[in-house]
């Protein structure tokens, strides 16, 4: 399985000296039967996945006593019940205090 880099990065300042950062990640797979699954590659559990890692690394990896706010607001993929998804995107916000948090992440 491989992971396609973000392709689209939003970032913006509000007044409260938050950095809010909405962005969405796509990944790509390869499309097959479910009924075949060994030949395709699940866009959809690669966004998992990531989800996952993302949410670890906020826990063990960015000190405690730093607010970090991240969220997955929607995921989008697939066409049918039996395929196995080849684009799924993911969209999401990240807001912490620190930009080092931010860029880290």
């Amino acid at each position: 399985m491989y992971f396609k880099k973000c392709l689209y990065f939003v970032f913006t300042k509000d007044k409260s000296r938050r950095l809010p950062d909405g962005f969405y990640l796509e990944f790509y797979g390869k499309t097959a039967h479910a009924a075949s699954q060994e030949k395709g590659i699940d866009a959809i559990m690669m966004a998992v996945k990531a989800y996952t890692e993302i949410e670890f690394m906020i826990a063990k990896e960015i000190k405690a006593k730093d607010p970090i706010i991240f969220n997955v607001g929607s995921i989008h993929g697939g066409v049918a019940n039996n395929i196995i998804c080849d684009k799924c995107t993911m969209f999401c916000t990240l807001r912490t205090q620190k930009q080092e948090n931010a860029d880290y992440i």
